[in-house]
């Protein structure tokens, strides 16, 4: 659940979700959010610091803020999330458990009668009783490419980290540009 990547469809009437409680870097739902003090443009805590980690992102907000200083969210927006009902990323097993943002990490990751783990070779959700099964047996695991959530295309997975890269940066390029038309 360190990741997050809570899409719209995992949540309870998604489409009536306010986007402002969507990462701009991953466009899923925040998870464990982080705001610039500055611009108070809200984030995922991990996007965000994969963004600061970038040498091209100069120690700057996504939305070009210098220099950043992180601030926690505001307590409305982490109520808000905690109004949030979430169905568990174990659904596909059999869990038809839903849950509040805020139980949702302990439920997925320890309370789960369906416990999974992503495959960090193929990336799939696997249910942790067949891990083995499915990294030993041939055909199961299959490395296969990897859908970028910036520009929504699949790499191959050798190649990926690199290509994210680049992408993320232009994404950000993208929003610094959007960001800037909208003051004008």
């Amino acid at each position: 659940m360190e990741e997050g990547n809570i899409d719209r469809d995992r949540i309870v009437d998604g489409d009536l979700v306010d986007d402002d409680l969507f990462c701009p870097i991953c466009q899923c739902l925040l998870w464990k959010p982080c705001a610039c003090s500055k611009c108070r443009h809200l984030f995922c805590r991990k996007c965000l610091y994969t963004w600061l980690e970038n040498p091209n992102s100069g120690r700057r907000c996504p939305f070009r803020c210098e220099p950043f200083e992180e601030q926690d969210c505001s307590l409305s927006i982490q109520s808000r999330l905690n109004c949030l009902n979430i169905h568990c990323r174990n659904l596909e097993f059999g869990c038809t458990q839903t849950l509040s943002y805020n139980s949702l990490e302990q439920h997925e990751n320890v309370d789960c009668e369906y416990l999974s783990k992503r495959c960090s070779e193929c990336d799939q959700l696997v249910l942790m009783s067949r891990m083995d099964e499915h990294c030993e047996m041939p055909g199961l695991c299959v490395p296969h490419p990897v859908k970028c959530t910036a520009c929504q295309t699949y790499i191959e997975k050798l190649v990926f980290k690199d290509h994210f890269q680049e992408c993320f940066l232009n994404r950000m390029i993208t929003l610094d540009t959007q960001t800037t038309m909208n003051h004008e």
